[in-house]
């Protein structure tokens, strides 16, 4: 159970859930994903404790068009708040996906490494920025 969060596992228990019979690393990569979803919707300055958590305002990006510095700009803040809060995961490359990317949608491959048990496990995340600034992590 140590592979999901604390506020997971209070949940979980609280619920009266019974355990399941998901694999350590399957529910790492759910609980990993889910937490990255949130983080990366949280626009920065909206939490009191720290002001630096969170991205910023991604539709404000690059108003006059997506140029290459934008598009860094965007995946260089997906990286920061990754490396800085979630410490399960290590050596965090956020790279654009120029095929999948269009007018409506940008999209980010995020690789990194998973921690499990002393081992690590490689990892391989998408990040979709909408036009309305909404990251979704799959």
């Amino acid at each position: 159970m140590n592979e999901r969060r604390l506020l997971e596992r209070i949940v979980y228990w609280e619920s009266g859930s019974k355990r399941t019979n998901i694999p350590q690393l399957d529910a790492l990569i759910e609980s990993v994903t889910q937490y990255l979803g949130r983080i990366l919707n949280t626009r920065q300055g909206s939490v009191l404790i720290d002001p630096k958590f969170g991205v910023p305002d991604f539709t404000n990006i690059g108003s006059g068009g997506l140029e290459q510095g934008s598009l860094d700009q965007i995946s260089n803040e997906i990286s920061r708040m990754i490396s800085r809060y979630e410490p399960r995961i290590s050596d965090v490359q956020v790279l654009i996906d120029k095929e999948k990317t269009s007018i409506l949608a940008l999209n980010f491959n995020i690789l990194c490494n998973l921690k499990l048990d002393n081992q690590v496990h490689p990892l391989k995340l998408q990040a979709i920025v909408g036009g309305n600034g909404r990251v979704r992590v799959k």
